[in-house]
């Protein structure tokens, strides 16, 4: 009967461990205010952020419209097969047939030829 009672009068163990959890806190007059000041200084941040993407977006829209208006000239060079370019013109004032030529220097080739008007006939050089 000894042993029995020895059996009953054994309780349980009571184990206490440490353990962290996620819970609902109330936040103090100062947290409110520190938690206050952190979401304008992230607006303040995203403020400028979006600034800097704007002035981003606008200088790549250049740097794009510039590459499509170099396309847009190449193609219709390209299309045309010619380009205008400056060449060295050798101008011809022939007083006694009274008509000016223009000679391409490169080619030789005339590229313009006309009768002198009656105001160039009169600045005739003495």
């Amino acid at each position: 009967m000894g042993a029995n009672k020895q059996e009953h009068d054994k309780t349980p163990p009571v184990i206490t461990k440490t353990d962290s959890r996620l819970l609902v806190c109330k936040l103090t007059d100062q947290e409110l205010l520190e938690r206050g000041e952190t979401m304008a200084n992230a607006q303040q941040a995203l403020t400028e952020i979006d600034a800097e993407l704007e002035a981003f977006k606008a200088q790549i829209k250049g740097r794009r419209s510039e590459q499509e208006g170099k396309i847009s000239s190449m193609s219709s060079v390209i299309r045309q097969r010619y380009e205008h370019r400056r060449v060295e013109c050798t101008i011809t004032e022939d007083y006694g047939a009274a008509t000016i030529t223009v000679t391409r220097q490169d080619t030789g080739s005339e590229v313009e030829a006309r009768k002198m008007t009656p105001d160039e006939l009169s600045r005739l050089p003495i």
